[in-house]
């Protein structure tokens, strides 16, 4: 159970910081608009209205990677109930991830890609872990 445990935590951050990773990169190659702050809830609003499209896809890419990495990881380490545990992380992404649209508008495509993205994605890392 503990190992589980940790398999889950591992599992959480590796995905978490692939996410944030993507991310960073992307904001790198589509910096924010001058004079708005991503910091500032109200700024990262206005900003919606104006980035790029390639720029929302990489979000999407950062979704799919980290939760590849989650499941794959949280797959490798777990003892027992690989696949069942790599779809809890999924369902933890997902309800982030409806905690963040709530929070920031979002384009439509965007909102119903990301949400249902955590679910096969973290159970595809789970898979490719128990072929290796």
């Amino acid at each position: 159970m503990v190992r589980n445990l940790a398999a889950v935590i591992a599992g959480f951050a590796v995905g978490a910081g692939v996410i944030a990773g993507v991310q960073y990169l992307s904001m790198l190659i589509f910096p924010p608009p001058p004079g708005l702050d991503p910091s500032k809830p109200e700024d990262v609003v206005k900003m919606m209205g104006q980035i790029p499209l390639a720029a929302l896809w990489m979000v999407e890419a950062s979704y799919i990677a980290g939760s590849l990495a989650a499941g794959f990881v949280t797959a490798k380490i777990a003892a027992t109930r690989q696949t069942y545990l790599a779809i809890v992380l999924g369902v933890v992404y997902t309800g982030l991830n409806l905690v963040n649209l709530v929070q920031i508008p979002h384009p439509l495509w965007m909102a119903l890609l990301t949400t249902v993205t955590f679910l096969p994605l973290t159970w595809l890392g789970a898979r490719l872990a128990a072929r290796r």
